[in-house]
């Protein structure tokens, strides 16, 4: 079932987005099922959750949750609801990303730090939150990847000083 989608009215031309990565990943079917205290303005991924008036969190399934306009109190509350359909390797991550969406503008802009657009509906709120939550993902990643070069350059080495591989070949594949 899809919730029919309105243009969402604000009186506040500006909103402040806090993306930041929960885990590896997030169930919405579950989330949709378990939490329904908020209300839904989709049912796809990007999940958009009005948490008050104005108030939005866009939650997707590879693990960012994008907070539009949201207080340090209820952000809180709302990620401990979420917990149970957070799957992580780790209890926090430090990934994150802060922008400004200010509405009403004249032309539809981005820049590195701002995204101007004319009005506000469910789809531009799902498209900007998917953008910042891609980045803060990448960012995720981006570490791993050093993590495994730094390693391989690690056995690489090893391997030049004494002539072999410093460990055996099941050893190497499963790092």
């Amino acid at each position: 079932m899809t919730t029919k989608i309105k243009k969402v009215k604000s009186r506040h031309p500006k909103f402040v987005v806090d993306t930041i990565y929960v885990g590896e990943s997030v169930d919405l079917k579950r989330i949709q099922e378990g939490i329904k205290q908020y209300t839904y303005l989709n049912r796809d991924d990007p999940l958009v959750v009005r948490l008050l008036k104005d108030q939005y969190a866009v939650l997707t399934k590879f693990g960012a949750v994008s907070f539009w306009n949201v207080s340090g109190k209820l952000r809180r509350q709302f990620l401990k609801e979420l917990q149970p359909y957070v799957n992580s390797k780790r209890p926090f991550y430090p990934y994150d990303e802060d922008t400004k969406v200010l509405v009403g503008s004249g032309a539809e802009r981005v820049t590195f730090e701002k995204v101007y657009i004319t009005d506000l509906d469910p789809g531009k709120i799902k498209i900007i939150s998917y953008v910042l939550s891609q980045s803060v993902a990448l960012e995720r990643y981006e570490e791993d990847i050093e993590t495994s070069l730094s390693e391989v350059g690690s056995i690489v080495e090893g391997m030049k000083a004494v002539g072999k591989a410093p460990m055996s070949e099941k050893e190497l594949l499963n790092r």
